[in-house]
């Protein structure tokens, strides 16, 4: 320890009987958790709702709400619980929450008869494919992702009639795939 909490703890002896005072102390002294989970609320509440379906936006929203309610479970405030999953349900684009509704109408009745309550770990599982799909589909049709884009290059060692010796591929950050003889 340095500085302020060392002078705290500078008349304490050295001994293993001494360890759960000087801990005491510390928190007493230096744990304040209500701002911490003020901020981990204000996080979740206020994270915008996505507009359109984003494989960028998905993702953002997911690591907000891991994070955060990571964050609040770690100071003994967990929050994924169903409350959490209707927020984060709010958040989505509409495409992606009719998707999430038709998941959850799918889910098996429990022996009770009562309808199975999607846990936060389902709506984080969700997200995170969707995300991937969006991301899969918008490569496959050639649509730029946040992730890569493939140049592909051909050489030639005929110059009037080029033909494809080599292909490579290489990260090219936002340039169109382009075909070169």
């Amino acid at each position: 320890l340095k500085g302020e909490p060392a002078k705290m703890l500078q008349n304490l002896l050295s001994v293993d009987s001494n360890y759960d005072v000087a801990m005491e102390m510390l928190d007493l002294r230096y744990l304040d958790e209500w701002p911490m989970i003020a901020k981990y609320l204000d996080n979740v509440l206020n994270f915008k709702q996505l507009s359109s379906k984003s494989p960028k936006g998905l993702r953002s929203l997911h690591e907000t709400f891991v994070f955060n309610t990571q964050g609040l479970r770690n100071l003994g405030y967990p929050f994924e619980n169903f409350v959490a999953v209707v927020m984060m349900a709010n958040k989505l684009d509409p495409e992606t929450r009719e998707l999430w509704e038709q998941r959850v109408v799918e889910l098996p009745r429990q022996e009770s008869g009562h309808q199975t309550i999607p846990d936060a770990e389902m709506m984080f599982t969700f997200i995170d494919q969707r995300a991937r799909t969006l991301e899969h589909s918008q490569q496959r049709f050639g649509q730029s992702t946040a992730h890569q884009k493939v140049l592909v290059a051909v050489t030639s060692d005929a110059e009037d009639h080029p033909s494809p010796q080599t292909v490579k591929s290489c990260f090219a950050g936002n340039y169109s795939p382009k075909l070169l003889y």
